[in-house]
């Protein structure tokens, strides 16, 4: 997109036939988005059921040896061993029916899945605690009604929240060239916007630029937006947790994410969201605060990772398969999704101004911003400006469509910006990528596969056995 002052007559022209009304654009994208969101939800159920699993026999036998522990002190039932009569059935059994298996398979996921459901509903309490999700103080100030640009912000975001038929958000002013809006629901959301930004964009544009961030309250972008947050941000901390265990300074900036359940404040949930952009990033030297040491090896395994065998297979061997699907499974498929709702942001945008050029204006000033927004919150964003890095800016698949693309949308719906000529992908690229992409994801599912055998014999090989020598020396004592 060029400058959002070109001539009409440089615009495309669209036939009527060709034109969409912004009701239609919002229908369309809507139905697209719950279909990437549902294919998400399907991914992100399927990873907790394999993570639950790999996890099973680790949970089991801490929940038998602690049966065992009571049973010193008063009788209690024999866990381990009535596992391990379950497991020798199946393993002699000539025949094994389906139905044995996916009953096995359930029970063996029942402890996992619960135990990833309380922290999934520890951070959704998290959330609402937090600062940046609509309680207590965010970052920032609010406007100064002195200041003629900023008493305007908060004239257009009431008149448009009015308009939309949704609460008054908060106002945060911070530094920076961009606007977001961050909140749990329509009832707790705060537009931050940036000082830079509210001075260098006319009524029209300031309008469009809020509209938009209105219409994701009023689409319900900020309640999606939580969950996508919760699950992406627990396979995060599985993945840190896994690759931080065998290194004393991954593990010390590992445990200092994990202060966030107790002190929720919003230097601490910044940081943990942070953790969504890289689950293999490792701490750098400033970050915590330690020296760099040498451990030579020596072809020998120190004490500690002696210590840590049991959990090879259960811990690490899941959270680098968390890693993994969340880094080239989940993160495309959210950025599309989301891509889709901020095109039904900016159709909803034009429901509520009837201008789509001050929409396209404001894309073209926060484009040429020389400053960002904080990257807590750029994937929420009007726009991707020239800094933002957000939670998701290393996937695959960007969080926000191309200013082409968006410009392109507005011209439809009655939009006079120039855009430049579109290039099509010629059909032997498209037909390569199709089938990059069928091969990358038949080359995932193996890669899952193989990480659950891999995963059943470590088990086996480092827990189990550890854990029947231990129940079986704790339940000869208790005689």
């Amino acid at each position: 997109m060029s400058d959002s002052s070109t001539a009409p007559n440089d615009a495309p022209r669209f036939s009527p036939a060709d034109r969409e009304l912004f009701d239609a654009a919002i229908a369309r994208h809507r139905r697209a988005s719950w279909r990437v969101t549902g294919a998400c939800a399907v991914a992100a159920i399927v990873v907790m059921v394999v993570v639950a699993i790999l996890m099973a026999p680790l949970l089991f036998c801490l929940f038998g040896l602690g049966f065992d522990l009571v049973n010193l002190v008063t009788p209690a039932p024999d866990v381990i061993g009535s596992l391990g009569r379950v497991v020798d059935r199946l393993v002699n059994s000539k025949t094994v029916s389906t139905a044995a298996l996916i009953q096995v398979g359930v029970l063996a996921a029942v402890p996992g899945l619960i135990l990833m459901t309380i922290a999934m509903s520890a951070l959704r309490h998290l959330w609402r605690r937090s600062p940046l999700f609509g309680v207590g103080s965010l970052p920032g100030r609010p406007p100064n009604r002195a200041v003629l640009a900023e008493e305007r912000l908060a004239n257009v975001v009431e008149e448009m929240a009015i308009a939309a038929g949704v609460p008054v958000p908060r106002i945060a002013i911070v530094s920076g060239g961009n606007a977001a809006v961050c909140g749990s629901d329509a009832s707790h959301a705060t537009i931050v916007a940036g000082e830079w930004l509210a001075g260098s964009v006319d009524r029209d544009q300031l309008e469009g630029m809020i509209a938009h961030l209105i219409g994701s309250i009023a689409n319900g972008d900020l309640a999606i937006g939580m969950r996508v947050t919760t699950t992406l941000t627990l396979f995060g901390l599985i993945a840190r947790v896994g690759t931080s265990f065998d290194d004393r300074q991954s593990f010390r900036q590992t445990a200092k994410l994990w202060r966030v359940f107790v002190a929720p404040t919003s230097e601490n949930t910044a940081m943990l969201l942070t953790t969504l952009a890289d689950p293999f990033r490792q701490p750098s030297e400033s970050e915590s605060g330690a020296r760099p040491r040498s451990t030579p090896h020596n072809g020998k395994l120190t004490w500690r990772e002696w210590l840590l065998m049991p959990l090879m297979g259960p811990v690490l061997i899941a959270s680098f398969l968390c890693g993994m699907v969340t880094a080239f499974l989940l993160e495309p498929l959210v950025a599309l999704a989301w891509r889709q709702r901020k095109y039904m942001a900016d159709a909803t945008a034009v429901q509520l101004t009837r201008n789509p050029d001050g929409l396209a204006g404001a894309l073209e000033v926060i484009a040429r911003s020389p400053m960002g927004i904080e990257p807590w919150i750029a994937h929420l964003a009007v726009a991707p400006g020239p800094k933002d890095l957000g939670p998701f800016g290393r996937s695959a698949v960007p969080v926000f469509p191309s200013m082409e693309r968006r410009g392109r949308a507005l011209v439809r719906m009655g939009a006079h910006v120039a855009i430049r000529p579109r290039a099509r992908m010629p059909w032997w690229l498209t037909l390569i990528l199709g089938g990059l992409g069928a091969f990358v994801g038949v080359l995932l599912c193996v890669v899952i596969y193989l990480l659950v055998i891999v995963s059943a014999a470590l088990s086996g090989l480092f827990t189990i056995m550890p854990a029947a020598v231990l129940h079986f020396l704790l339940r000869w004592m208790a005689r």
